[in-house]
C-alpha cells in the first residue's frame, strides 16, 4: 500500500512560568481559519527543523462544535501590558514601538512583524512619561515618584537616574541637540536637565498650580503648557537665525532665553489641559482636555488664530468626553482617543469629524501616535490593550500581545530571528499571525494559573491532498509519512 503524506503539526506548549509541555503530534483535519498568504507569509517546510515546529491551533470547540480562531482572538485576546499604557513613542526609521504602563515595564514592539521583542522593568511605581532622543540612541522614563531615568536604547541598560520633581513626572521630551531633556511636574514648573550627567540647565516657572501637560514643537523653537486649570501658555525660545555658530551646528536654542507670546483658556471652567501637539511644520497646535473640545490654535509664528472642533449634534446636556490623546497625520487630519474609548478622525481643512472608531467599550484610549512616514497609528487603552492601524481610515488592526501580560488561556506564538548584527531576539506573536520566512518558530505559549491537562490530538484522518496554500498557522507544517 502506498504510503500518503498527511500534514501535522508538532504541538510543543510551554507554561508562562518556563516549564514545557509534552510535545505531541497533531494531525490537521480541517483547518479553523482561511488561508492568509503574503510575502510575509510564503513559508517553506525546510525553513524550520526539529521539534520546535508548532502551532498553537486554539482553544476547544465552542458548545455547537464550531471552531472559529477569528472569534476567540476577539474575545479573548492577550493584551500588551497588565494595567494602562500611558505613553507609546515610535523611533524614528518607523521601525519600533515604544511603550510605557503603570506596571513599571518599557517595551519594545518590532512595526513590521507586530511583536513583542523586549521587555524591562523601568519603575517600580509605575511608568508615567516617556521620549527618545531623535537619534534613537537614548529614552528617557518618568514616573510617579518624580524620578527620570535614561536608558541606553539598544540593549535598555540605565545609564543615569535622578530626582528630577517631588512626585508625577507629567510629561518629557527631548530636544533636536539630543543633550538637553526637558520634564514637567505638580510644582508648576518645566525644567531643563543635561541628558548625560542629569545637571539641572534652567527652570522655567509657568504655573502657580501644576504643568499637567507640554509640548516642545518639532523645530525647538516652541514651547506649550497646559495648567490644571484650562490654560495654555505658548512660549518662544531664541529663534535658530539669531544664534551663534556653535548654538547652531549643535542644533540648540538658548533655553534661558525664553519669552511668553500667548496664554488661551480652552476652558470656561477649571478643567486640565490632559494633552497638548504640535503640528509637524510646528505651526499649529492642538489642545483638548476635560471640556471634551479640542482648540486648535495656527500660525503661531505669526498672527496667532484660534479655532474650535467639536461635533455639531453635541448639545450642552450631553456628557462630555474627556480626549487624553492627541496626533497629527500627513493628510490633514487630527487623531484623538477619549474617555469613552472611541477614536476620532477629524479633518483640520474642513473642521469637521470624518470618522469614529469604536476602540474599546470598557475603558479610555489613554495614547496615540503616528509614524513618521504616515503610515502606523498605534492605540493603546487603560486595561493594557495596544494595537497597530494604518491611517488614513485606521480600520485595518494588528493586536500586539505579551504572554505575561495577559490572562490565563491567552495563546501565542513564539519565534526567533537573528538581526543584521547577529542578536538572536524572540519575537511574540498572536495565534495566526503572519512570521517572516527566515524565522525560526521557537514553541508554542500558554498563560496559565496552573499546567492544563495534556493536549489530546485532534481528530479526522486528514486530507491527503491539502497543499501548503490551504492552510495557515503560525509556524510551517510538518509532513510525516505513513
Amino acid at each position: 500500500m502506498a504510503k500518503n503524506k498527511k500534514p501535522f503539526y508538532h504541538l510543543k506548549r510551554v507554561f508562562n512560568d518556563g516549564r514545557p509541555d509534552t510535545s505531541k503530534i497533531v494531525p490537521i483535519s480541517q483547518p479553523p481559519w482561511k488561508a492568509r498568504m503574503n510575502r510575509r507569509s510564503l513559508l517553506g517546510v525546510g525553513v524550520c527543523t526539529g521539534t520546535a515546529l508548532a502551532v498553537m491551533l486554539g482553544k476547544q470547540s465552542s458548545k455547537n462544535g464550531s471552531h472559529s480562531i477569528a472569534s476567540e482572538l476577539h474575545e479573548n485576546s492577550g493584551k500588551a501590558h497588565k494595567n494602562r499604557i500611558w505613553e507609546l513613542l515610535i523611533t524614528s526609521d518607523d521601525q519600533t514601538l515604544i511603550s510605557g504602563s503603570s506596571d513599571g515595564l518599557i517595551k519594545y514592539w518590532s512595526l513590521e512583524e507586530g511583536a513583542l521583542f523586549k521587555s524591562f522593568e523601568a519603575h517600580k511605581t509605575g511608568v508615567l512619561s516617556l521620549a527618545l532622543s531623535p537619534d534613537n540612541q537614548a529614552i528617557a522614563s518618568g514616573s510617579t515618584n518624580g524620578l527620570i531615568k535614561i536608558w541606553d536604547f539598544s540593549d535598555a541598560k540605565l545609564r543615569k537616574s535622578w530626582q528630577a520633581h517631588d512626585r508625577n513626572v507629567h510629561d518629557l521630551d527631548i530636544a533636536l541637540d539630543n543633550k538637553t531633556i526637558l520634564s514637567a511636574g505638580l510644582d508648576g514648573t518645566i525644567r531643563f536637565w543635561d541628558l548625560s550627567t542629569g545637571q539641572l540647565i534652567h527652570t522655567l516657572d509657568v504655573f502657580e498650580d501644576s504643568v499637567f501637560s507640554f509640548d516642545l514643537s518639532p523645530d525647538n523653537r516652541f514651547l506649550a503648557a497646559g495648567s490644571t486649570t484650562g490654560v495654555v501658555k505658548i512660549y518662544e525660545f531664541q529663534r535658530p537665525n539669531q544664534l551663534n555658530d556653535s548654538d547652531k551646528a549643535n542644533k540648540s536654542s538658548n533655553w534661558k532665553e525664553v519669552k511668553l507670546i500667548k496664554t488661551v483658556e480652552i476652558s470656561s471652567t477649571p478643567k486640565p489641559v490632559d494633552v497638548l501637539k504640535f503640528s509637524p511644520d510646528s505651526k499649529t497646535l492642538a489642545a483638548a482636555g476635560e471640556n471634551g473640545t479640542i482648540t486648535i490654535i495656527e500660525d503661531i509664528d505669526s498672527e496667532i488664530t484660534i479655532r474650535i472642533l467639536d461635533e455639531p449634534e453635541r448639545t450642552s446636556t450631553v456628557f462630555y468626553q474627556n480626549v487624553f490623546s492627541l496626533q497629527f497625520s500627513l493628510e490633514n487630519k487630527l487623531f484623538t482617543g477619549d474617555s469613552a474609548g472611541k477614536i476620532k478622525i477629524w479633518n483640520l481643512v474642513e473642521s469637521v469629524l470624518e470618522k469614529t472608531i469604536e476602540y474599546t467599550q470598557e475603558t479610555a484610549v489613554y495614547s496615540l501616535v503616528i509614524s513618521s512616514d504616515g503610515k502606523v497609528l498605534g492605540a493603546a487603552d487603560g486595561n493594557g490593550n495596544l494595537t497597530i492601524r494604518k491611517p488614513p481610515t485606521a480600520t485595518e488592526v494588528t493586536e500586539l500581545v505579551d504572554l505575561d501580560a495577559s490572562l490565563p488561556g491567552t495563546e501565542v506564538v513564539r519565534y526567533e530571528r537573528r538581526t543584521a548584527t547577529g542578536e538572536l531576539i524572540i519575537y511574540t506573536v498572536p495565534v495566526g499571525s503572519s512570521i517572516p520566512a527566515e524565522a525560526t518558530c521557537v514553541c508554542n505559549s500558554v498563560s496559565v494559573e496552573s499546567p492544563p491537562e495534556e493536549p489530546a490530538p485532534s481528530s479526522g484522518s486528514g486530507d491527503s491532498s491539502s497543499s501548503d496554500d490551504s492552510i495557515y498557522c503560525g509556524c510551517v507544517p510538518v509532513y510525516y509519512e505513513f
